[in-house]
């Protein structure tokens, strides 16, 4: 006897249809962020500053990897 149990149809139904609804919320080429570009400037400031006073964080320039 095993302790284990076999799992049933009805697992595989739940997982299918969870695999449906992700399926549905997915966008290819789309990155859902939340947020707003005055937080990220504010942020940015508190991150790297700004040497030249120019009212604009000095964020450093790093190519896109790729």
């Amino acid at each position: 006897m095993s302790i284990f149990r076999r799992k049933g149809n009805e697992f595989e139904r739940k997982q299918a249809a969870a695999a449906s609804a992700h399926q549905k919320d997915f966008r290819e080429g789309y990155v859902h962020i939340h947020g707003s570009e005055k937080k990220a400037d504010e942020l940015a400031m508190k991150a790297y500053g700004d040497k030249d006073n120019d009212g604009k964080p000095d964020v450093p320039f790093m190519p896109f990897p790729g």
